[in-house]
């Protein structure tokens, strides 16, 4: 017969019990948790939890941004997959829109200034032809040829399979340019007369090619050394200035050229930029009567002893008699590349002297 027990008792048996399973648990690793420790828990979870998702959203927002940055410059992002595969778009200077698949692989250059720009964009290991003169960069020289502006290799060009062809407007038929485009070749054709449209054809040749990381750094490196040429030349005194571009008969340039465009960047006023035509003849009677201040150039002579003995021959001129004959490389000053930044300095140095020669 089972005894019944006082509630006293129950108490013990419970106690005894309760002390029974603390014994238990020791054994096997775990405490008896504290009173609140259930809820301490819930809110430790709730935490982690909403930590969880901050970070997340942050790590979703970082690698949203990478993504950008990826698309913008062409940049890989996992192996064997690369954002060069994103089509590209450019406006040439002829008014066509050229869009290719992919970043070009296989370009070729079909003027010795382009040449140039496209090593400057950094993209230079993808030119698989170019043309006759293109001489800088060195690399330049050991590239095949396809002919010059009057005398292409039309064929030859669309056997070597581009994926770009870069072409100057004024220097190629648009005969040559649409048969090319019949056969699916994109020709992108440009016409670069101002100093600001260097820097905008680098970018254009980074977006083509999938170079922009190099080619923005070479546009923003031409902005401010332009900026700082700009600046130097600033509030000094006019010099009227001949702009030679060849002796026989004597030619020179408008407004309209990057030549006149340096010249008055560096404080120099072209004689004839008025002109009716980008590249006008004038006679040497004619060139005594304006007695130009300066004489600057370098196309039709190759070295500048040889350029200051051929105005020797004209003492009457004022700039000859105080010796303000300057020459310039002409790859420096005639062709639209960064390296015209380089023709630019001795112009304006030279025009510098010039100022202090004709206040004697």
């Amino acid at each position: 017969q089972r005894t019944r027990l006082r509630p006293e008792h129950h108490r013990c048996v419970h106690r005894l019990g309760r002390q029974r399973g603390d014994a238990a648990n020791a054994r096997r690793g775990r405490s008896r948790a504290p009173p609140g420790a259930r809820e301490l828990v819930r809110v430790t979870r709730i935490k982690r939890k909403n930590n969880f998702f901050k970070h997340l959203a942050w790590g979703l927002c970082c690698a949203w941004l990478a993504l950008g940055q990826c698309l913008a410059y062409g940049y890989p992002i996992l192996a064997g997959h690369t954002l060069e595969a994103i089509p590209r778009l450019a406006l040439g200077d002829d008014g066509h829109e050229i869009k290719i698949q992919q970043a070009a692989q296989r370009i070729i250059s079909l003027a010795p200034h382009l040449t140039e720009l496209v090593f400057a964009a950094g993209a230079g290991e993808k030119l698989i032809a170019v043309s006759a003169y293109s001489d800088f960069p060195e690399a330049a020289r050991l590239l095949p040829q396809v002919g010059d502006a009057s005398n292409l290799d039309l064929e030859r060009i669309v056997m070597l399979k581009p994926d770009l062809v870069l072409a100057w407007k004024s220097n190629i038929s648009p005969f040559a340019v649409e048969r090319l485009r019949r056969l699916s070749i994109p020709v992108y054709v440009t016409e670069t007369r101002r100093l600001v449209g260097i820097p905008a054809l680098l970018k254009s040749m980074g977006t083509l090619t999938g170079t922009s990381a190099v080619s923005e750094l070479a546009a923003k490196n031409f902005d401010d050394q332009l900026r700082q040429l700009r600046q130097t030349a600033r509030g000094k005194m006019i010099v009227p200035t001949f702009i030679e571009i060849w002796h026989d008969p004597l030619l020179s340039v408008n407004a309209a050229h990057m030549m006149s465009e340096v010249v008055s960047l560096c404080g120099g006023k072209n004689i004839l930029a008025e002109a009716p035509i980008l590249t006008p003849s004038i006679s040497l009677e004619t060139l005594l009567d304006a007695d130009p201040g300066a004489i600057i150039g370098g196309g039709s002579a190759a070295t500048a002893e040889d350029f200051l003995g051929v105005w020797k021959k004209h003492p009457r001129l004022d700039a000859v008699k105080r010796g303000n004959i300057f020459y310039v490389n002409p790859d420096w000053i005639q062709r639209a590349t960064p390296r015209i930044l380089l023709g630019a300095k001795v112009i304006c140095d030279g025009l510098e002297s010039a100022r202090g020669n004709l206040l004697q």
